[in-house]
């Protein structure tokens, strides 16, 4: 190969036959490699570099996992169902309540949430079919049940289980009128008032 002495200006560049097709199958030029040798010299980021990839992912896990306990669905299944907080049921009975007769009071301690859609919704429903239900629902609830008598107070005492409980309810049987369920499994400290014209309750 013979290259003119004359001014290179506007030559095109010259490749040797045996460099046409590369060293030994490696075309990529030159310049390019130094490129990337002087960007891996960058500093880098707390993001980037060995293990930068996990804590990426790791973040990313644990904002997710944050926002699904969160949620109702997810936190009943880690730690089951939330349970009755209450501890004490008192009923008090003034003077002329339920026409000066004792009132039968229950509350009904609900262990199953399948039990729960079977219980009425009335008193008087749940008196009519006691029996029956607590037949048919055998442990899967517990009634405590007493007779109040005006005036007085009468402190329930509470099964064993009683803190497992899913739900609690209360059902009067009262002259007034036929009174529905009333749902106080959250009561800490609950009190059935029996007045001459109405069940009141209250609790903390």
């Amino acid at each position: 190969m013979v290259v003119s002495p004359r001014s290179n200006e506007g030559a095109a560049a010259v490749i040797p036959p045996f460099l046409e097709g590369g060293l030994g199958g490696i075309s990529a030029p030159v310049e390019p490699a130094l490129t990337v040798v002087m960007a891996s010299k960058s500093p880098l980021t707390p993001l980037q570099g060995r293990g930068g990839w996990r804590l990426r992912c790791f973040s990313i896990l644990l904002a997710v996992l944050t926002l699904n306990l969160s949620s109702c669905g997810l936190y009943t299944t880690v730690f089951g169902p939330p349970t009755t907080t209450i501890r004490s049921i008192q009923a008090v009975a003034e003077l002329n309540a339920n026409q000066n007769m004792a009132a039968t009071v229950d509350a009904v301690f609900v262990y199953d949430s399948t039990a729960l859609t079977l219980l009425p919704n009335k008193s008087s429903d749940w008196f009519a079919n006691k029996a029956a239900l607590q037949s048919a629902l055998g442990s899967r609830i517990e009634v405590v049940s007493e007779q109040v008598a005006p005036p007085s107070i009468v402190d329930f005492v509470l099964p064993a289980r009683h803190r497992r409980a899913l739900t609690v309810y209360s059902y009067v049987d009262y002259v007034a009128g036929n009174l529905g369920v009333t749902d106080i499994t959250f009561y800490r400290a609950a009190q059935i008032q029996l007045t001459p014209s109405k069940v009141v309750y209250t609790g903390q």
